[in-house]
């Protein structure tokens, strides 16, 4: 039952699990312009991003938020296009695993 989700980290994140979990929940979110999270947040589509460490813009870019309603409605549209399960990410490093067994010659046993 939230507006959005702000992840206002200051260092590098490559997909942290609040911003999935937001996103799959097709709750907007709110992210420093660092890492990985850029990659996944699609300005005015799923998300907004604002300089890390930067609180003045962070707080601009909520009131901007707060005051445009049709922004919020508009956000989570294309939040479902982009998410991947943790199942997905599971699967993935299944594969990857079998692959490497297979290119060194050994077994999953």
């Amino acid at each position: 039952n939230i507006h959005v989700c702000v992840v206002p980290s200051i260092w590098y994140e490559s997909a942290p699990l609040v911003l999935c979990s937001s996103i799959a929940a097709k709750t907007p979110v709110v992210v420093s312009r660092m890492g990985g999270m850029t990659e996944i947040v699609r300005e005015y589509e799923n998300g907004f991003s604002f300089t890390a460490g930067d609180s003045a813009e962070l707080a601009m870019l909520l009131s901007g938020i707060m005051m445009d309603s049709v922004i919020l409605r508009k956000a989570p549209s294309a939040s479902s296009q982009i998410y991947r399960t943790p199942s997905d990410y599971a699967d993935d490093m299944v594969e990857a695993y079998r692959e490497a067994l297979a290119e060194y010659g050994m077994s999953e046993q």
